[in-house]
């Protein structure tokens, strides 16, 4: 796993932006930011401090300007998967 700060600030050009890891965020403060599946979609979403998102692995997408400060937290496919076991294991039976 890898946690960082992100500061996202505005950007001259739209750009194209895939995930190598799952992403787990949290909005530091309020913000928006431009974002849509294709470059003709692109919308403007705004944050308020302490909302979450989930950004799965190799999911696709266009970026524009925003403002925004949040945590993340990357996390592995081989961390979910021993995640997963041992939360399979330790189901008991009551």
């Amino acid at each position: 796993m890898r946690v960082a700060v992100d500061v996202l600030a505005p950007v001259g050009e739209p750009y194209v932006q895939v995930q190598d890891e799952h992403v787990l965020g949290m909005m530091l403060r309020p913000g928006f930011i431009e974002v849509g599946l294709q470059r003709s979609a692109m919308r403007r979403v705004t944050f308020q401090e302490g909302e979450m998102g989930f950004f799965p692995r190799r999911m696709e997408q266009w970026v524009g300007t925003g403002h925004q400060e949040r945590l993340l937290l990357s996390i592995s496919d081989a961390v979910l998967r021993a995640a997963r076991e041992r939360i399979s294991g330790a189901v008991e039976n009551g």
